[in-house]
């Protein structure tokens, strides 16, 4: 998602700007909006960011925050590096059911915690808008031999890739 800049306020907190005109492959741009929803969905997964955050916030469309519990340089590195952001569109439910069970105190290992992680890995949307890279899933594509992936021209980097697709076989 190419963040712009990073700026650590104090030990405790990381914000993060969202670099401007990034899209996902149906056109919508990557908001910090999406940003937060996926590190919420990396919750549900116990992502190893969440051994040293515990909240992630919207600060306004184009940045983001997140309150390290246990400070560390590592942080940075999972966030920009790591977190590919997903479309609160399609995964903005979950984030918001994270928020609310996690948000209580509970954990993945509570009751309540295992059921949301066993119904979020069931659960298959019907279309998936791709990460900001320069290739989308053909969903219909995917079997145990192969997977194809299109280019995706809304991409920050498309220009730059010199095919249209890629067969991925097994």
């Amino acid at each position: 998602y190419a963040p712009v800049t990073t700026a650590p306020v104090d030990a405790d907190h990381l914000f993060v700007k969202v670099r401007e005109g990034v899209t996902f492959s149906d056109g919508t741009p990557v908001t910090a909006q999406d940003c937060v929803d996926t590190m919420w969905c990396y919750r549900i997964m116990s992502n190893t960011v969440w051994r040293y955050v515990d909240d992630a916030q919207v600060v306004d469309d184009t940045t983001f925050m997140v309150h390290m519990s246990v400070p560390s340089t590592v942080v940075e590195r999972y966030v920009i590096r790591n977190m590919v952001p997903v479309s609160s569109a399609a995964y903005g439910e979950w984030a918001e059911k994270a928020r609310t069970i996690f948000g209580e105190g509970k954990t993945i290992d509570d009751p309540e915690g295992a059921q949301l992680l066993d119904q979020f890995n069931q659960y298959r949307p019907e279309t998936l808008p791709a990460n900001t890279g320069p290739f989308s899933i053909v969903v219909d594509s995917i079997t145990n031999a192969q997977m194809t992936l299109e280019k995706n021209p809304a991409s920050y980097w498309a220009e730059g890739v010199p095919f249209d697709r890629i067969i991925n076989f097994n």
